[in-house]
C-alpha cells in the first residue's frame, strides 16, 4: 500500500469517527451529576442495635444495601458516604421526588408476619381472639382501623398506655431484645419519637422546654406497637395503632424473590400486588402457622346462632419496620389446612403499581442491619450547578481559543494543524463521554479542559 492510499485510509476514518461523534453529541443525553443537575440530598444517623453493634463493617454493609436501593431508583452515580463514626451521606442526582427517595433508601426493611388475632391485646394486657373490639373483627387492621371510632385500633397515645401496662415477656420469636422507651404528654397526649432504646434519649426527642412535665413510658421485651395499614391513596399516616405479643411467626429474611405483580388471575381486581416465594424453612413455618390460623376459624365457626361464615375467618399480619402492610384473613371454608407454601404467596394493601414496586425493591435488597434516623434531607437546587456549567464552559472555550491563538502565532502551519486535531479530540472525548455514558460533575468538566490543555503541551513539545 502506498504512502497516499494510506494516509487517505487514515483520513477516512478520522472524518467517519468524527461525523460518528458528532451524531452522539448531538442524539445522546449528557448525565450530570448532583452538583449541576440538582436532586435529593439525606443525611441519616446510624444506630446499633442488640444484635448488630456500631461498627465500619455494618456501615459498609448499610452502604452496600442503600447503593442497591438507589440504583433500583434508576439513578446515576449516587454519591453514599459515610460522616464521621455514624453517619451517612446520600447525594442522588436528578430526583425529584424527595419523600420517595427516603421512602425507599432508609427504610430499615425488617418484615415480620404475624398470627392477628392471637396476639392483638385488650384492655387487661391479654390477646383475647374472639372479642372484635380488640382484634377488629373482619376488618382487622385495615382501612375501617383508620376510624378513630372503630374500638380495636387504639391512638398512638392510648397504645403505649396498654403497651406499657404489659410485663416483659422473653421469647426467641420475640422481634427485638430490650425495652423502648417513649416520651409523652399526658395533658396533650401527644408522644414524641417512635420509641428509644434509652429513657434519656425518648426525652430528647420533645422540645427542652417541655421535658419537665413529659413522662417517659417503658414499653417492655415482648410487646410490639404497630401502626395500622396505610391506603396509598390517603394522604398521611394514620394515627391508629395496635398492641401485640411480640411473637413472631415467621421472619421476612425466611422469604425470597418479591416482585410487583397484578392481581389478574379469575375474579381478581387487576390491583397491584406484591408476589414472593418462600426458602425451604419457611415454607414449613408457612404451612404450619396458616394451618393454626385457618384451623381456629373452622372452629369459630357456628359458635353464635346465624353467624355468617365469613365472619369466623382468621388474619395474619404482615408488618415491616413496625407499620402494618397487610392483614389479609385465611377462608377457612376454602383453605381450612392453610395455605399451600410452594404456591408462594402475596401481599395485598391498597398499593399503587409504583408503592407496589417500592415495597418488592426493599425487599429485594434485605434488611438494612442497622437502625436508621433521618437527621437532614434537602433538594439540592439545580440554579447553582447550571451557573458553575455555563462558567465552567466558559472558561473552557476561553482557555482553547487562547491556546488556538498561541499554536497559530507561533507555529503557523502546524498550528493550524494542531488545532484542527484537538478539536477533533475534543469532540471525540465528549461523545465518549455521552456514548459509557460518564456522569459529568464540575470537577470532570475541570479535567476535560485539563486534557486537552495537556494535549496542547504535547504538540508543543513535538514541535
Amino acid at each position: 500500500m502506498t504512502d497516499r492510499r494510506r494516509n487517505l485510509l487514515v483520513l477516512l476514518l478520522v472524518v467517519g469517527l468524527l461525523l460518528s461523534s458528532l451524531v452522539v453529541v448531538a442524539q445522546k443525553p449528557t448525565k450530570l451529576g448532583l452538583d449541576l443537575q440538582g436532586g435529593v440530598e439525606l443525611v441519616y444517623q446510624a444506630k446499633p442495635r442488640k444484635d448488630t453493634p456500631l461498627t465500619p463493617e455494618a456501615l459498609d454493609r448499610v452502604i452496600d444495601v442503600m447503593r442497591e436501593r438507589v440504583d433500583q431508583l434508576g439513578v446515576a452515580e449516587p454519591k453514599i458516604q459515610t460522616f464521621g463514626s455514624d453517619q451517612i451521606s446520600v447525594g442522588m442526582p436528578d430526583v425529584a421526588d424527595q419523600a420517595a427517595a427516603i421512602k425507599q433508601v432508609g427504610t430499615v426493611a425488617q418484615m415480620n408476619f404475624y398470627d392477628w388475632e392471637a396476639n392483638v391485646i385488650g384492655p387487661d394486657g391479654k390477646p383475647v381472639p374472639d372479642d372484635p373490639s380488640v382484634t377488629g373483627g373482619p376488618e382487622s387492621g385495615n382501612a375501617a382501623a383508620q376510624d378513630p371510632g372503630n374500638q380495636a385500633s387504639l391512638s398512638y397515645y392510648d397504645a403505649v398506655l396498654r403497651a406499657a401496662a404489659r410485663p416483659a415477656e422473653l421469647d426467641g420469636d420475640n422481634s427485638r431484645d430490650g425495652s423502648l422507651f417513649y416520651a409523652a404528654d399526658p395533658t396533650t397526649k401527644k408522644v414524641y419519637g417512635l420509641g428509644e432504646e434509652e429513657r434519656a434519649d425518648a426525652l430528647k426527642r420533645a422540645p427542652a422546654a417541655q421535658r419537665e412535665k413529659l413522662k417517659v413510658h417503658e414499653v417492655k421485651e415482648g410487646t410490639v406497637l404497630l401502626r395500622a395499614e396505610q391506603d396509598d391513596k390517603i394522604e398521611g399516616k394514620p394515627d391508629r395503632w395496635f398492641a401485640l405479643r411480640d411473637d413472631v411467626a415467621l421472619e421476612g429474611k425466611e422469604i425470597k424473590d418479591p416482585q410487583q405483580a397484578f392481581d389478574n388471575a379469575t375474579g381478581g381486581t387487576g390491583q397491584a400486588i406484591v408476589t414472593f416465594e418462600f426458602t425451604d424453612k419457611g415454607r414449613k413455618i408457612w404451612k404450619d402457622v396458616t394451618r393454626t390460623i385457618a384451623q381456629r376459624g373452622v372452629q369459630a365457626v357456628g359458635v353464635l346462632p346465624g353467624q355468617d361464615p365469613a365472619s369466623a375467618n382468621q388474619h395474619f399480619a404482615i408488618a415491616l419496620d413496625n407499620e402494618l402492610v397487610s392483614v389479609p384473613f385465611i377462608d377457612s371454608q376454602e383453605d381450612p389446612e392453610g395455605f399451600d407454601p410452594r404456591q408462594g404467596s402475596e401481599i395485598r394493601g391498597g398499593f399503587t403499581p409504583s408503592s407496589a414496586q417500592e415495597l418488592a425493591n426493599v425487599l429485594k435488597t434485605g434488611a438494612l442491619p442497622l437502625d436508621l434516623e433521618l437527621i437532614s434531607s434537602s433538594q439540592v437546587s439545580a440554579t447553582l450547578g447550571q451557573q458553575a456549567l455555563n462558567q465552567g464552559l466558559a472558561a473552557g472555550i476561553a482557555g482553547f481559543l487562547i491556546i488556538a491563538l498561541f499554536l497559530l502565532v507561533f507555529y503557523r502551519v502546524l498550528g493550524v494543524i494542531a488545532v484542527i486535531a484537538l478539536a477533533v479530540y475534543g469532540v471525540y472525548f465528549y461523545a465518549l463521554i455521552k456514548l459509557i455514558p460518564v456522569v459529568l460533575t464540575l470537577p470532570g468538566i475541570a479535567g476535560l479542559i485539563l486534557t486537552l490543555g495537556v494535549a496542547a503541551d504535547a504538540n508543543i513539545v513535538i514541535f
